[in-house]
């Protein structure tokens, strides 16, 4: 019989999971795929009508986490922005990717996803519900 570790299973019930889609995951490889997966674990915060982005702080961890191997910062950023304009064809709910250069010489650098999110319902409304016989006839009275 199979079980899972104690800590997996407290990642779980503390609703630490992530939903990935298949084909967008079957679609992307490499960099490209490991930069999607962790961007799908992250929580954007909205930022305009309709969308949210996430700030990623580009350091030596950040591209140690994502399995890169360029051995200089540039090169490091042109890759993963290359990556990312793949993650834009094949998942449409990103609309961008931009790097941001630090405010001064010696900061830095980040890469600002932004992607589409979905509407929030508004508060009272019943979404998805079709109306009951008794409440079309409320609402003709």
């Amino acid at each position: 019989m199979a079980g899972l570790d104690w800590w997996i299973v407290e990642q779980l019930e503390a609703g630490y999971l992530t939903y990935l889609d298949w084909r967008v995951l079957r679609s992307l490889e490499g960099l490209a795929k490991r930069l999607w997966v962790y961007l799908e674990s992250q929580s954007f915060k909205r930022s305009g009508v309709g969308e949210g982005s996430v700030r990623l702080w580009l350091g030596q961890p950040m591209f140690r986490a994502l399995g890169m191997a360029d051995k200089h910062a540039p090169q490091a950023r042109r890759t993963l922005l290359r990556a990312s304009e793949r993650i834009a064809t094949v998942d449409r709910s990103f609309v961008g990717f931009e790097l941001h250069r630090p405010p001064r010489r010696g900061g830095t650098w980040a890469l600002v996803a932004r992607r589409r999110l979905p509407a929030s319902p508004q508060v009272g409304a019943s979404v998805g519900r079709p109306a009951t016989a008794a409440a079309s006839r409320r609402r003709r009275s």
